[in-house]
């Protein structure tokens, strides 16, 4: 399934928990100016957390990378596809737990 499909399968309340979860995690729509402050610091770790997940390597995807070489171009693209697929499966257990995914898995 690709992300597109499982993008237009979410519902209106599906949307507004995803958002609700975003606002969550990067501290928005705080009103109080203070807490705003104190909470730029854990956002910005997180933000950090998200983009290492999104972008580090594994043992999986150093796997499929080490294996590029030996392909060719047609599948070396298809390597980078699924790489890019390890990499958005590290999220699930952040979703999880946020409770986006309850339906879903």
């Amino acid at each position: 399934m690709e992300i597109s499909e499982i993008l237009s399968s979410l519902s209106e309340d599906d949307i507004k928990q995803l958002q609700n979860t975003a606002s969550a995690i990067f501290g928005a729509n705080r009103s109080d100016e203070q807490t705003q402050k104190n909470t730029n610091a854990s956002t910005i770790d997180n933000i950090g957390k998200l983009g290492n997940l999104l972008s580090g390597n594994d043992e999986r995807t150093a796997f499929v990378e080490a294996m590029k070489p030996l392909l060719s171009e047609d599948r070396q693209q298809k390597a980078d596809e699924v790489i890019k697929i390890l990499r958005l499966i590290r999220l699930v257990p952040i979703l999880r737990e946020s409770g986006l995914l309850k339906g879903l898995l």
